[in-house]
């Protein structure tokens, strides 16, 4: 059910849905969906909860992701995403590249990996035990709200002075494939690339 009536004007930042004829979605949200496996957000798009097991983003690929900021991101805890991962998500058009990745299924698996590492209170040490063992991100297959959840583990991400916004600390990508360039919309509380 459309919420508000998209602009006529502008460009458009997500389609959705993917496989429908699509509805361009500028800006904030304009639909509200209830069906099964669905998530309506309030900022912007929408994001797939499936209770199938995605399938992780490869080493050195680039995978399209959602994000919020997090109070302490940057200043040692790393930069967190949503990553939107095939086939059921799509929509936010900003792709990272995932560089060398570790994949777990639940977040329980990851602590106890980290834990070999090193000694962790919780998920707050993880990006910088990655970065002394040279991963670049972390993916979770299953967050705490059953959404895959994505930690890029980069100096950056860790080694602010004061926690970061929208606007991670990287580059971004947008494109269909995520080919080009994304300027990050540093206005928005969501990650998008800013209008051209």
């Amino acid at each position: 059910a459309l919420r508000h009536a998209p602009p006529t004007t502008g460009a458009c930042d997500v389609w959705w849905p993917p496989l429908a004829p699509p509805l361009c979605v500028c800006g904030e949200i304009y639909l509200t969906l209830t069906l099964p496996g669905r998530m309506a957000v309030d900022d912007g798009f929408l994001v797939w909860r499936s209770p199938l097991n995605p399938t992780p983003a490869p080493n050195y690929t680039r995978l399209e992701v959602y994000r919020i900021p997090h109070k302490r991101e940057g200043v040692g805890y790393g930069c967190w995403f949503y990553p939107l991962l095939a086939p059921y998500s799509r929509g936010t058009g900003v792709f990272i590249d995932v560089g060398r990745t570790w994949v777990f299924q639940r977040r329980e698996e990851a602590h106890i990996a980290f834990g070999k590492l090193g000694p962790q209170r919780d998920d707050s040490m993880w990006a910088l035990t990655a970065l002394r063992h040279g991963i670049d991100t972390v993916q979770l297959m299953r967050g705490p709200f059953r959404m895959p959840e994505l930690l890029v583990a980069s100096h950056a991400c860790t080694n602010q002075s004061e926690t970061i916004g929208v606007c991670p600390p990287m580059p971004l990508y947008t494109g269909p494939e995520g080919n080009s360039p994304c300027v990050c919309d540093a206005h928005s509380h969501v990650l998008r690339c800013a209008h051209v």
